[in-house]
């Protein structure tokens, strides 16, 4: 999940209104990315920010952000208050990529240009995509050999971070009931029984409510339920709880989506963009988020 922002701020990344497009090309966007950032930096506001597509160079999970590849073409400027748009009109630069692989896997990063040569260097790095990833597929991919355990078309495709990345979750459906409709929709408290209604918590909100119940009541595991950590308010209060369990989009109702890595329904969430001090880029798999 996301870092919840103190003041969630739109934000448009234009450049003379558009994206910058390569010149000799017309048409559409192969990849339109567009969403909000949250802006945590408290300092250096008057700095001219851009955005931009980086891609892996390999399978390291946190490699040197200096030695990303910077998709051409894109780059645009960071102004605010407003919405964000990125356009991607060509193909990666694979002859600077692992062809070898089946897929290249990139990310949206925001940086402050401050030598004024075009390109992220050492100590610009202001923010990026912690939620999202950008992965590239000259062809199809089937599920069994597709990072987000599904399969993914040829061209661009937006996945939800943590991806699984081959890794297999051992699901317990079995349980007790504990007295929860565990992932109904509810108004209030009293529409989930010993459980209680969530409908916000610091990152997102919860469409329709969602019954939940706290892991920590009374030792009762509920069926089809996965342990999640929550957090609220300010101060980042955790509180555990367990979520509804699934294997699939279909598995969550309207207005969720099935995070594989966990393999819990979760709200669907809009593209963000994260600024703040010390910025790193997280790795995309869970297990090496994990150990990060």
């Amino acid at each position: 999940m996301r870092r919840a922002a103190f003041a969630l701020l739109a934000l448009a990344l234009t450049a003379c209104g558009d994206a910058l497009v390569v010149a000799d090309y017309q048409g559409e966007p192969l990849l339109s990315v567009s969403g909000r950032i949250a802006d945590f930096r408290y300092a250096n506001d008057d700095e001219t920010l851009r955005a931009s597509v980086f891609w892996w160079q390999d399978d390291r999970p946190q490699p040197d952000v200096t030695q990303l590849v910077e998709q051409q073409g894109v780059a645009t400027k960071v102004t605010f208050p407003a919405t964000f748009e990125i356009n991607v009109f060509t193909p990666p630069p694979l002859e600077a990529l692992d062809t070898t692989r089946p897929f290249q896997i990139g990310t949206v990063l925001v940086y402050a240009d401050t030598d004024a040569d075009g390109f992220l260097s050492e100590g610009e790095l202001r923010g990026g995509a912690t939620m999202f990833a950008i992965v590239f597929a000259p062809r199809p991919i089937p599920a069994a050999r597709s990072p987000s355990g599904e399969a993914l078309p040829r061209g661009y495709s937006i996945v939800r971070l943590p991806l699984p990345c081959g890794a297999q979750l051992e699901l317990e459906p079995s349980g007790e009931a504990c007295g929860v409709p565990l992932g109904a929709a509810c108004d209030d408290d009293g529409d989930c029984g010993a459980g209680w209604c969530l409908t916000q918590d610091d990152y997102v909100e919860y469409p329709g409510g969602m019954c939940v119940l706290d892991s920590s009541r009374d030792g009762c595991v509920p069926a089809n339920a996965v342990p999640q950590v929550l957090f609220f308010d300010d101060e980042f209060e955790e509180r555990d709880v367990f979520l509804p369990m699934c294997g699939a989009q279909s598995d969550c109702r309207e207005g969720y989506e099935c995070l594989l890595a966990i393999a819990a329904c979760v709200p669907v969430e809009p593209f963000f963009l994260d600024l703040f001090p010390a910025f790193e880029p997280m790795p995309f798999c869970l297990a090496d988020l994990e150990r990060w």
